[in-house]
């Protein structure tokens, strides 16, 4: 399967076009920012967007955020495989591709929403599954967690480079850095907050 997919980087109209088809349905509404706010990051050049393809089909996309100051690690933002084709396999696919392509030569840090807050045992079941799948595909836990305009999220890191692992306090400046840079001071210092704690 892999040699039948393609992996590409998005124009900023590509951006837009994945955003407006797939996006803003694919994730919660509480998760999901606007698509001027995406593209305002993009033409500041701390945004990047990968799509895979097959058959000229979108299979699978990734949205990555970064620090103005740091660009060697990045925040997964948006990472979703395309309705009609999940559970075939394309979510493991594109991360083991991405492994090997993505510029960030010190990980990749990633959001999950955390199981202890869920509002129902469905919810909760869906989160720990998620949870699964991105630590079957090499993300490791890390004792930080944060609160995103009320959402709460465990924070896992995908290490790209053997022995190039980033500590926690490492991980918690980066993503305290990223969400700086890709939010207003006002919902920094009012919506946002990060801490390590105990899992």
């Amino acid at each position: 399967m892999k040699n039948k997919i393609i992996e590409k980087t998005f124009s900023r109209n590509e951006i837009s076009e994945v955003y407006e088809k797939y996006t803003k349905y694919d994730f919660p509404k509480d998760e999901l920012k606007t698509l001027p706010h995406i593209l305002k990051l993009y033409d500041k050049n701390i945004y990047l967007g990968k799509g895979f393809f097959g058959y000229n089909e979108l299979k699978s996309y990734m949205f990555f955020a970064m620090s103005e100051k740091y660009q060697d690690c990045a925040l997964l933002d948006f990472f979703a495989v395309n309705p009609a084709y999940r559970n075939g396999g394309f979510g493991s696919l594109s991360i083991d591709m991405v492994k090997n392509t993505i510029p960030f030569k010190n990980g990749i840090i990633a959001e999950i929403e955390d199981p202890a807050y869920s509002k129902t045992d469905e919810e909760a079941t869906i989160r720990k599954k998620r949870a699964s799948f991105y630590n079957k595909n090499g993300f490791i836990k890390t004792s930080i967690t944060s609160v995103c305009f009320g959402v709460h999220f465990r924070i896992i890191y995908l290490p790209l480079k053997k022995g190039n692992t980033l500590s926690d306090n490492e991980i918690k400046n980066i993503l305290n850095d990223i969400y700086k840079s890709i939010f207003s001071k006002y919902d920094f210092e009012n919506n946002i907050s990060i801490d390590i704690t105990s899992l």
